[in-house]
């Protein structure tokens, strides 16, 4: 029954997967390799209502330039208040910290919500269908659990505790899909400055899905100036002073510890834009799998072409290689969660019904759909920064896992391994030089060009904000 039912067959092995993956970092806080403390912080949880259903009445290019702009905007708004932001597919997850954070969520809340009101506006110039989307945002204060990896290549830090579960469900409520509300629940609103914005009274609220009844109030405005007040801090015994904004927040998969079992989010490195920080390592995995019953590849090749890429490159420090060969697709997942990395390279075979091909046990090839892909990039959000998946076919694929991962690469036909393995080399030549994943993904379509295959320089695709395909 499960063989005939795929998305079974999926669920069943990623709660294995989940399972295993809590009871190894659940030994890594008992053996002291993670660290855990208590801080009282507040967090955001935005979601276009209605987003899925656009997809399908309008062009693409409208939606994702819509998507888009509302989420660079939104990024910059979180930022500017002192938050830290992880995009989440069509929505965002935000994270407040230290002095003043109930406040300077809601007044960020208020600003993306006007920020929304004028994307949506300049969309519905295009296609007035985009006035049928609406915005939830919702904010809750709770002391919660961070885990922090101490002997990680870069600390990392995990962020646990009921109020993700509660965000998430509550931005997702509303009575109509137009509806644009901002929603905080009581402890949020108990720590506002007298006057600071105008409330509704509290209402009761049932979140099914948690079987909760929450007291939330909607923030409708700014209160008048002259009506507010001077700030106050607020602190507790497990928060007594003034705590520096974690780095960035992502999704990821729930630890068990003493303290708390509930959701949890890695933080990854705070940098999230197209352009890595000057000073920030880039860990890059190159895994390649070449089954023995399908046409070989040169993946070896292309391996040592990019060691020697980025050994010569003028920012060779910053880059730190792991390469694996013989992939299986238990070896990928494993792979993300010992190395967090932030580029993650693919080099084998795709299929034209939209699967990457590992290896199984055997050494024979082992179809791994577009959804199974997806639903596992989604779980290493926060440190994945680019997917580059270097096989024949594999457009589905990363339409799949661009709905987590901000850059990813992949080619929407045939390709061949030489035009593979110069894609490759001028890509990794860009970023080596500091270059962004688009100028480094264009560079690399000229690279094929530069080697004589203009015919397949138009074969690699970019998925992700704001790129651009070569001429």
């Amino acid at each position: 029954m499960v063989r005939e039912d795929p998305a079974l067959h999926d669920a069943i092995v990623m709660l294995w997967e989940l399972a295993e993956s809590r009871s190894h970092e659940t030994q890594q806080v008992l053996d002291g390799s993670i660290s855990v403390q208590h801080r009282l912080l507040t967090m955001l949880f935005a979601d276009i209502h209605g987003f899925t259903a656009l997809g399908q009445v309008v062009f693409e290019s409208y939606l994702n330039a819509f998507l888009f702009d509302f989420i660079e905007r939104a990024d910059e708004i979180i930022r500017r208040h002192g938050g830290e932001f992880a995009d989440q597919g069509d929505g965002f997850l935000a994270l407040f910290a230290g002095e003043q954070h109930p406040e300077r969520a809601t007044l960020a809340a208020l600003e993306v919500r006007d920020a929304f009101l004028e994307v949506r506006a300049a969309a519905a110039d295009r296609d007035d269908t985009f006035n049928s989307v609406g915005l939830g945002i919702a904010a809750a204060t709770e002391c919660v659990a961070l885990l922090r990896r101490e002997r990680a290549l870069r600390p990392v830090q995990r962020v646990v505790g009921h109020a993700i579960s509660v965000v998430a469900a509550v931005a997702k409520q509303r009575t109509r899909r137009t509806e644009i509300s901002v929603r905080i629940d009581e402890a949020t609103a108990s720590m506002l400055p007298d006057g600071l914005v105008q409330v509704s009274p509290a209402t009761e609220l049932h979140i099914d899905k948690l079987d909760r009844t929450l007291r939330l109030h909607t923030v409708d405005a700014l209160a008048p100036r002259n009506a507010r007040q001077t700030p106050k801090t607020v602190a507790t015994a497990r928060d007594s002073s003034p705590q520096r904004p974690p780095t960035s927040l992502a999704r990821s998969t729930p630890v068990d510890t003493p303290a708390t079992s509930s959701a949890g989010y890695m933080m990854p490195p705070r940098d999230q834009a197209e352009r890595p920080a000057d000073d920030a390592p880039i860990h890059i995995v190159f895994a390649a799998a070449d089954p023995s019953n399908l046409a070989r590849l040169r993946v070896e090749q292309e391996a040592r072409e990019i060691e020697d890429t980025l050994r010569l490159a003028r920012s060779r420090d910053r880059f730190l290689l792991t390469r694996r060969s013989a992939l299986r697709a238990e070896d990928l997942s494993q792979l993300l969660l010992d190395v967090a990395p932030n580029v993650v390279h693919f080099s084998g075979h795709g299929t034209e019904t939209g699967g990457l091909c590992f290896e199984d046990r055997a050494g024979n090839a082992l179809v791994v759909s577009a959804h199974a892909l997806g639903s596992l990039f989604r779980e290493f959000a926060g440190s994945v920064r680019c997917v580059v998946l270097n096989a024949c076919w594999s457009l589905p694929q990363a339409n799949a896992i661009a709905a987590h991962v901000p850059f990813v690469i992949a080619m929407h036909a045939d390709i061949g391994d030489d035009a593979a393995i110069a894609f490759a080399i001028g890509l990794y030549q860009a970023l080596g030089a500091g270059k962004s994943f688009p100028e480094a993904y264009r560079l690399g379509c000229v690279q094929i060009g530069l080697a004589g295959m203009d015919d397949e320089a138009r074969t690699p695709i970019l998925l992700g904000r704001s790129v651009a395909q070569p001429e």
